[in-house]
């Protein structure tokens, strides 16, 4: 158990159990054994970089705080969470430079948070990540901020999370270019749909309650 909170592999079954039930309250066995093969895959892959030093809170700690990443719920009960990259481009490129392992640890840690999340199990979540394209230089943004993305994407297509929304608020062209035309054959229309792209973020204002936007 490296993750500091007393969860076991029967844990981990119920999760992905959970993340297969549809409507009728029966479970997808075939969409539970594809997501959970590919979560197994990924987990073996990484395991080295898990177990030495072993993965807890406090080993994460500083990489959490220069990531920026804030947690909230919405009057629906769902996860939303929060990357704003617009002010910690400096930080963020340093992460994945100088210490890529630690980011890597983050977001494995940060993941299994979130399978483990009881609302986010039973209502889904959100993901809000803004790129701040007019913040951040061009060159930082085509070398660092694909690589984030593709973390993020790989780490989230193996959990057993309903991803509800996502919106990118200030995207550059490249995100543009990577999800509508790059990433879009792959993806499902379901997922397609609930992709926004969002050029003012003050809108959000207009989706979420204010107490809920930290």
């Amino acid at each position: 158990n490296c993750f500091n909170n007393n969860k076991t592999l029967d844990d981990v079954l119920v999760s992905f159990c959970r993340w297969a039930k549809e409507s009728d309250n029966k479970i997808n066995m075939t969409r539970l054994y594809d997501r959970l093969t590919s979560y197994a895959i990924y987990m073996d892959n990484t395991n080295r970089d898990l177990i030495d030093p072993p993965l807890t809170t406090n080993s994460i700690k500083e990489s959490w705080k220069a990531w920026g990443i804030q947690l909230s719920y919405n009057n629906a009960g769902r996860l939303v969470i929060w990357f704003d990259l617009s002010q910690r481009m400096e930080l963020v490129k340093e992460k994945i430079s100088s210490k890529e392992e630690e980011t890597l640890r983050l977001f494995v840690w940060f993941t299994h948070f979130i399978m483990f999340d009881t609302q986010a199990q039973t209502d889904g979540c959100i993901l809000v990540l803004n790129l701040g394209r007019s913040k951040n230089p061009f060159w930082d943004s085509i070398t660092t901020l694909p690589q984030l993305a593709h973390k993020i994407l790989t780490i989230f297509g193996t959990i057993p999370v309903r991803m509800k929304h996502i919106y990118l608020c200030e995207s550059p062209e490249w995100a543009h270019v990577l999800i509508g035309f790059i990433m879009k054959p792959f993806l499902s229309q379901t997922v397609n749909d609930r992709i926004l792209f969002m050029e003012n973020p003050e809108l959000l204002e207009d989706i979420f309650d204010t107490t809920n936007i930290p």
